[in-house]
């Protein structure tokens, strides 16, 4: 008889909740702001509880007849073998792609800025400004707004925000962007806020902007990772149309192969969350304070490929700060070269179907089909060093390079890229500084 006098379904519900308190709240709060591995303390206390009550309540009922099977299926799927992948696991993996080849830069504040940007090639902005909006588009520029919304954000607020985006060009209007690093910019916040929230506002706009997208970004994934961090960071990515990440390897003098890696570790964690959404890689074009240090043109040009050819949706930058550019000699220059340089290839290679593999060495190689049917294998040495039969930072074009491209590069059908068209600045000797937040 069950002392308990209550159903199987009343006691199921108990168990539910017993546990989401074990996983929620403060704990899952630490976790996500300090990632220490998951306290089951809580959980394995509550267990013999949970196990007694069940033991009682299933000795007498009687499941109802017209109880479905998929729900006690999906009840007792277990999770993934493996949460934290290593980065040796996609050595040599193909990935496929299409080349998107779309640029974007951050944070404009005028229309000289939006000028300037649209001049060096670049196809789209996301604006802290959205009061830019207006002009950004008359040149042509699409745009995303930027947002920083929490728990803690008033409804009246997003609202207004809702009521501006009626008056922008749709035909322009890419995408909104609800937060930039929640798990850094806002550790109280929990990520089911972000999951209502893209609820919500998916509905909203499935009806009045359907190709209108959803965003949110983050930093990560690393590779010191632990598990905890997977299993918390699979509900972000159920919160989102795209997702943003920002590999910024050149602030520690890491290798500049950790662009690769984190789109493989977060591709990893899309199939976590049981869905595959495009990527914006945000690379570095900005400074810590206490040691003011740009990446090199050619670490740029290294980082970019790898974006492209790994199939980021979007290669944005972060930021838009010609006054810091201009303290870096020649920073400015090369990078404006550097872009015109990659609006040639894109003439090109935008559009084409790519097979793309990283190996041990950190070579990267990529066989693409373009829109008119040539075979092109690119191999990017990631690098700051020579390895196999690469320069420190190679980028080599086989069999066939853009025809405007061949009399400068290499007339034989093959072409290497090793050093920027300006030769940027001797590096620093060491550079141990750690990104902090950027507000």
């Amino acid at each position: 008889m069950n002392p308990f006098g209550t159903d199987i379904r009343q006691v199921l519900a108990l168990h539910c909740w017993l546990l989401s308190q074990a996983f929620s709240g403060p704990a899952k709060a630490e976790i996500r702001h300090q990632f220490p591995r998951p306290n089951f303390s809580r959980t394995l206390l509550l267990l013999p509880i949970v196990f007694l009550t069940l033991s009682s309540a299933l000795a007498d009922e009687v499941p109802a007849v017209n109880e479905p099977e998929a729900a006690v299926a999906e009840i007792s799927q277990e999770p993934p073998a493996i949460l934290k992948p290593n980065d040796s696991d996609f050595h040599d993996q193909p990935i496929h792609c299409r080349v998107a080849w779309r640029f974007e830069m951050y944070n404009p504040h005028s229309i000289d800025h939006l000028k300037d940007i649209q001049s060096m090639g670049f196809q789209q902005v996301i604006l802290d400004w959205p009061n830019l909006h207006a002009d950004a588009t008359r040149l042509g520029l699409d745009v995303v707004i930027a947002n920083w919304w929490t728990q803690d954000t008033e409804v009246r607020e997003i609202e207004e925000r809702i009521e501006l985006l009626k008056g922008m060009d749709k035909q322009r209007l890419r995408a909104i962007s609800m937060m930039d690093e929640p798990e850094r910019n806002a550790p109280d916040t929990p990520f089911s806020f972000y999951q209502s929230l893209y609820g919500d506002l998916r509905k909203h706009f499935d009806t009045e902007h359907p190709e209108l997208q959803l965003e949110l970004s983050h930093w990560g994934p690393l590779r010191r990772w632990e598990d905890a961090h997977y299993e918390v960071f699979t509900e972000l990515y159920q919160s989102a149309d795209r997702m943003r990440v920002m590999p910024y390897p050149d602030l520690g003098e890491g290798p500049l192969s950790e662009v690769s890696y984190q789109m493989l570790r977060s591709r990893h964690l899309m199939k976590l969350a049981g869905r595959e959404i495009p990527q914006i890689v945000i690379l570095q074009t900005w400074v810590l304070p206490e040691e003011p240090k740009l990446p090199e043109i050619r670490e740029l040009r290294v980082m970019i490929w790898q974006a492209l050819l790994m199939g980021a949706d979007v290669v944005s930058f972060f930021s838009y700060e010609p006054d810091t550019w201009k303290k870096t000699p020649g920073f400015t220059e090369g990078f404006r070269d550097l872009m015109q340089e990659l609006s040639v290839f894109g003439k090109e290679f935008r559009g084409s179907m790519a097979e793309t593999r990283i190996n041990s060495a950190g070579i990267l190689t990529s066989q693409l089909i373009t829109s008119n049917h040539q075979r092109v294998t690119i191999q990017v040495n990631t690098s700051r060093q020579a390895a196999a039969d690469l320069p420190g930072l190679a980028v080599r074009f086989i069999r066939s390079v853009p025809p405007s491209l061949n009399a400068s590069l290499n007339s034989g059908g093959v072409a290497c890229i090793a050093d920027s068209p300006r030769q940027s600045p001797a590096r620093h000797e060491s550079h141990r500084a750690r990104r902090r937040n950027k507000n």
